[in-house]
């Protein structure tokens, strides 16, 4: 994050804002319309992809807290939010 002005967002905040867009569109052109196998194929990968680097931002993040409990008070909506990809098979219905 900027030193200077903590409240503007850094270069990788902004990769996980248009890649979390990305996946809402994605989500809505899977859901709205019909694709071919192929193309899914490769919404599926690239969703699950997405996901991993989510869950590796979500356990950097963690790491780097410097109060991991406080961090959790806020941060288990994240790491909830990423054991909902069903296609893995992780699916937690809550």
């Amino acid at each position: 994050m900027n030193k200077n002005n903590s409240h503007q967002p850094s270069h990788w905040q902004l990769l996980i804002l248009a890649l979390s867009i990305y996946l809402l569109a994605a989500l809505f052109v899977e859901t709205v319309f019909r694709l071919p196998s192929s193309v899914s194929r490769i919404i599926h990968i690239s969703d699950t992809t997405i996901c991993l680097l989510f869950i590796a931002d979500f356990f950097a993040r963690l790491f780097r807290a410097k109060d991991k409990l406080e961090f959790l008070k806020w941060g288990w909506i994240d790491a909830r939010n990423q054991l909902a990809f069903g296609h893995l098979g992780i699916e937690i219905h809550g």
